[in-house]
Formats: C-alpha cells, structure tokens, sequence
C-alpha cells in the first residue's frame, strides 16, 4: 500500500470510531473502525526495512487524537486549556500503546503482536478505572451504550467485555482481509464462519435475554426535580442561593404525597452548608425533614456542598475541608451523608494531589470550588424510612462500572445519579452522560433515576431501556415508578475481572518481548 493513503485511512478510523459517540450514528461501526488503523501499521511493517517504528507513531496519534476530538471537544466549553489538554494526553496514552504493538509487531509473530494489542489496550482502560487520572469516557465498549439489545451479557463482563468483542471482530476481519491479499483461498469459508459467529452469537443471545428478562421486587414511586438553574449565570452569580431552594422547594411540593417513595434533587442542588451538629437547623434541610414528617414513608435525597471543621493541628493550610455530597433525609432526625469518592480530575481535584498541592490555584471553577475537593474511604449506601438499601452516586462516579458493582454489593436495590451536564450546553455531553447509566443498569441489574440540574433526568429499568425522560434545559417534574432487586449479577460479583487479567497480560507480555528484543540487541 502506497504511503499517500495512509493519511485518509487513519482518519477514517478516527470516523468510525466516533460515531456512537456523537449519538446518531450505528455503534456497529466500531466492529471495524480499526480495521482502516491496521492496513496502516501492516504497511509500515512490511516496509520496516525503509520506514522506521516512529513513522507509525505519527500516525497513530493523528487517528487518536481526531477521536478524542470528535468524541469529547464538548470538554472544551469550559476551558479551552485544560479542555485541550485532556483530550491530547488520552489521544498520546492511546498512541503509545499502539506504538509499543507495533514494535513489537517488528520483532514476533503477528499473533503474539495482536494478543500484546489487546491486552495492553483493555490494561489500560482499566487503569483509567483506577488511577489518579481516572477519564474512562472513551472506553470502547461504552459505545455500545445506545444499544441496550445486544449488550444484555454486559451483566457478566461489564463494558470492557465490549471492548474485547470489539478488538476481536476488528481484528478477525483484518485476517480475512490478510488471507485474500495473500491468496490463502482456502481458509475463506472457515474465517467467515468464525467471524459470524462472534459477532451473532452474543447478539443473538443478547436479544433473546432482553426480551425474556422480566422485572421482579416492589415498585417505588420517585419524583425527579429538574429545577434548570444556569450554571453560567443563575448558579454561582445571578440567583441566591435563597432563590434557588425556593425553586427546589415549590417542585417539590408538586410532586409531593403519601405516594410518593422518593423524590430526588440533583447535583449541589443546595450550596455550602456544614457537617455538624447543627444541620438541621440549615433552614432547607429543617423545611424538608418537616415535610418527610409529614409524610412518613417519603425520602428526599438532595445533593450539596457539605463542609467539616478540620481539628486543630491536622491542616495548616484550610480549616475545612469541603465535599461534593449527597444527603438523605427523612423521618428520622439523622441526615445521611455520602461524599463523592471519584472526583473530576483538574475539575474537584489535582492528579496525584500528594505531589501538585501547589496547582490547586488552577483547578476549573465548576461547582464555586477552586480547590480539591475531599473524599472519604466509606461507600455506604442510604437506607430508607422503609430499610430498603439505595446506591446515590454523584455526576462522574456513574461512568464507573466496578465502583457502582461495590456499591450494589452492599444490598443496594435501586441506584440514584445525581448530576449537573448543563456546563457542556447542548452538546453531545449530556447525551453521552445519559447514555452510560444505561450500561450500570444492564450491569448490575438495578434499576437507576438519573436526576440533572440541567441536562436530562430520566428513569432507566433493568434491562437498560430509558424508560421516560425529560427534555434537556427545561424546569420540569418527573414522576415514575422503578422496581428494585437484590439479585447479583456475575459482574457484580466479580468486577472488572477482564480488565485486570489483561493487565496482568500486558506486563508479562511487555517485559517478555523487550527482554527477548534487548537480549537479542547485545548478542
């Protein structure tokens, strides 16, 4: 293949796999979107007397960094900067282990190179699970996201079983494409055959579980709050902070009944208020737990920014620390707290904060918070007036398939997002967020109300469907019913258990093939 094609074949790949994500295009792109990526490399390898491994590098960073570009540019709304540079550094991560396949790819056998590709890739999107630079948005199987049918077995491998499927099917498609370039005609009829089946088979399996999956476990009426307050404008400079829990609280009464189970405010709803025992005195919080007295088997779970004293002696540089929280209230006189665990990175906190304490300064000011937030080990769930176990989680954390199975491992029965996607406008943002409840709903069974400031709330059933919404940047109240279960699916059990067998992989894999490469250098 001629080096003039090259170009236009890495931007293809960067076409194909944006697709899902721009949210109105077929997910079933990204069985092949690699496929333009790989006749790149093969080219340069055959040709690796002439071209050295640093020409497909260029390459590969070309095609990563368009789709981070097309998939995430909404990030950029805030902060062109720090926009720009999360999407360069994930398109770099992405290009390196590419790069690293393709040396190797010089030295072995191609099936050692692509079992390498594999496991190095999936390694790495579970350390974008883990580390301190989490930013799993892209991970390939959450593009599968919108098509709940034939994802159903992601209750056993999560989403990145999706991206395995999906580096399999890619790169079966390339052998066939290899075997017709090479003239084997032979093998024609069993690769087909082989590729069919990987794609038909969960497909097929998948559908037939959707459609026999039936919902069992008690039906809880929730009302969603969606009061569509300007993060821009209205949030943090034009509207009181008054004003604003005067909108919450006429919603509420709205909804508002002896029916009613839940009702469900969104992300810091309600600003700075502190973690003592004085709480309930903060005149919202007073106002709620009256109305929950009032009506005894109602619970009303509001997000807020919470602040505790810091005893003296701990920190010289801040008395409090603050919190991106969720509080629970109802009948009872204790307010249940949970902190958000997984915070924005560059937005509620810096990476690796034991060492960039100092760039606190340049944190994005979403949120009226301009230093690192803080976190608590303890994931527990809300209880409600009824006993029953809820999982509430904040904006970021419902991108997290194994935070969210610990969660449910704790007898969660149903699942609570609170978020705020107005910062991204209308852009795919939103939708994108939207989307992935969907996956934590196939995941572990449970049911989810996704509950946005701005953006679109919505109720999500077991199987992923969405099952009623809002429309985006509209003040609205929505009203539904949800089952719960207690049932727990494979994934739950176990987590990311492909993510971390392919790290293990990648490792061994890598120190095996650069010792063999370096051994090899000095004979």
């Amino acid at each position: 293949m001629k080096q003039k094609y090259w170009t236009g074949l890495s931007v293809l790949s960067a076409i194909l796999l944006s697709m899902p994500w721009l949210g109105r295009f077929s997910t079933g792109t990204l069985l092949f979107a690699f496929f333009p990526l790989l006749l790149v490399e093969s080219s340069i390898y055959t040709q690796k007397q002439r071209y050295k491994s640093i020409v497909f590098f260029g390459y590969a960073m070309l095609c990563f960094f368009l789709w981070n570009l097309l998939s995430t540019w909404w990030i950029t709304k805030v902060t062109i900067i720090e926009g720009g540079l999360v999407i360069i550094l994930n398109a770099l991560f992405m290009t390196i282990i590419w790069w690293l396949f393709h040396i190797i790819h010089r030295h072995f056998s191609s099936s050692l190179s692509y079992l390498s590709l594999i496991s190095m890739w999936i390694g790495y999107e579970y350390l974008h699970f883990t580390w301190s630079m989490a930013w799993p948005w892209l991970t390939l199987g959450n593009g599968f996201a919108n098509s709940p049918k034939i994802i159903q077995w992601y209750e056993y491998t999560g989403a990145m079983g999706g991206s395995l499927w999906i580096f399999i099917v890619n790169l079966l498609l390339f052998s066939l494409y290899s075997s017709y370039k090479q003239k084997r005609i032979k093998k024609f009829p069993g690769k087909i055959i082989c590729i069919l089946f990987v794609i038909l088979m969960p497909s097929i399996s998948s559908v037939r579980t959707y459609n026999n999956y039936r919902e069992e476990g008690k039906s809880w009426k929730i009302g969603i709050i969606q009061p569509n307050i300007d993060p821009y404008t209205e949030k943090f400079k034009d509207m009181s902070e008054k004003e604003q829990s005067q909108r919450l609280l006429s919603m509420t009464d709205s909804v508002i009944s002896d029916s009613i189970d839940f009702i469900i405010w969104p992300e810091t709803a309600i600003g700075s208020i502190w973690e003592d025992n004085k709480i309930m005195e903060t005149p919202v919080i007073q106002t709620l737990h009256s109305k929950a007295i009032l009506h005894p088997s109602l619970n009303i779970i509001i997000g807020a920014t919470t602040k505790k004293k810091i005893l003296a002696g701990k920190k010289k540089d801040k008395d409090c620390v603050v919190y991106n929280s969720a509080l629970l209230i109802n009948k009872s006189e204790k307010i249940q707290i949970y902190h958000k665990n997984i915070l924005v990175t560059g937005v509620e906190k810096m990476p690796f904060e034991k060492y960039s304490k100092w760039m606190n300064k340049f944190l994005i000011n979403l949120g009226g918070t301009t230093e690192s937030l803080g976190t608590t080990p303890l994931e527990e769930n809300f209880t409600s007036s009824s006993g029953m176990k809820v999982a509430s989680a904040i904006c970021f954390e419902s991108v997290f398939g194994g935070y969210m199975a610990k969660r449910i491992k704790k007898d969660a029965g149903l699942i609570f997002f609170l978020t705020n996607d107005g910062w991204w406008k209308g852009t795919p943002g939103y939708r994108q967020h939207l989307s992935y409840a969907r996956l934590r709903a196939i995941e572990t069974r449970r049911s989810i109300v996704q509950t946005a400031n701005t953006g679109v709330s919505a109720f999500i059933n077991q199987r992923g469907d969405i099952i009623k919404q809002t429309k985006w940047w509209k003040k609205t109240v929505l009203q539904g019913e949800l089952k719960s279960n207690y049932k727990i699916t494979f994934y739950v059990k176990y987590g990311d258990s492909i993510g971390r067998v392919c790290s293990f992989m990648a490792i061994m894999l890598l120190l095996l093939c650069f010792s063999k490469i370096y051994t090899r250098k000095i004979k």
